[in-house]
Parts: structure tokens; C-alpha cells; sequence
């Protein structure tokens, strides 16, 4: 993996720490793409990240990273999750995009069981509905 893209996956894992939005806009490329568990469209930009992930990380309870696996062209990462909500028990798998300056273009995030994913996104419409319906991309 190179140097850019170490040092991305390393700002990821401190905003995650943090949830700190400045280093996300640092981290993040201005097209990125938000894959939400409960969506079939993407989000997209600075704006559709600094919106939902903070939000998304106050719903968490207990949120830890496990297991962390990087694909052959070492452009991409996953990484394994686990959290609560309302109590309740999740896994998840964050799939991490970088380009070749280590800027995040595409994240996707999966979560299971479905029922927690339907409580998220229940959680977040409460939360951002009134943001996000701005920022989707529009379906082809």
C-alpha cells in the first residue's frame, strides 16, 4: 500500500476516533460516494459525508473495528465493525475506497441484521432528512 493511501486509512481511522468533520474534508475527495446500508442510490460529496457520518457514529453505541482486509490493487480496504443500537447487537463491513493520493472516493457500508439497518436508517431520516434528499445522486 502506498504511502498516500496508508496515511488515508490512517486519517479515516482518526476521524472515526474523533468524528472530527475538518479531518474528513481533508480526507475525503469532493465527489466521494456514500453507499448507505438502507439506500440503493449513492450520496455524494463533502457535504453528504460531514452530514451523515457524525450522525451515523452519535447513533452507535460501543463502535469498534475488528478485522481489516486490503484488496489485491491496495486501492481498497475492508474493514469489519461491530456496534449497538437501542441495545441491540450489529456487524458491519465499511468498504473504503482510495485514489492514488489517498483521498476517500467511494464508501459503502453494509450492516446486518436487517433490522438494525432499518432502525439506522429510521434513526437518520429523524436526524438528516432534511439534508440528504439534496445531496443524492439521482438514479440512471
Amino acid at each position: 500500500m502506498n504511502a498516500a493511501i496508508q496515511k488515508g486509512l490512517s486519517d479515516w481511522h482518526r476521524f472515526v476516533e474523533t468524528v472530527d468533520v475538518d479531518l474528513l474534508k481533508d480526507l475525503a475527495h469532493p465527489d466521494a460516494l456514500l453507499h448507505s446500508p438502507s439506500g440503493h442510490n449513492p450520496y455524494t460529496g463533502y457535504v453528504a459525508l460531514s452530514t451523515a457520518l457524525p450522525m451515523v457514529m452519535s447513533i452507535f453505541e460501543n463502535f469498534r473495528y475488528h478485522r481489516e482486509f486490503i484488496n489485491e490493487d491496495e486501492m481498497s480496504v475492508v474493514l469489519e465493525f461491530s456496534a449497538q443500537i437501542d441495545g441491540r447487537d450489529l456487524k458491519g463491513v465499511d468498504l473504503i475506497r482510495f485514489d492514488e493520493t489517498g483521498k476517500l472516493t467511494e464508501l459503502e457500508v453494509a450492516i446486518r441484521p436487517v433490522a438494525l439497518a432499518a432502525r439506522l436508517a429510521e434513526l437518520m431520516a429523524e436526524k438528516t432528512g432534511h439534508v440528504m434528499p439534496g445531496v443524492k445522486v439521482k438514479a440512471s
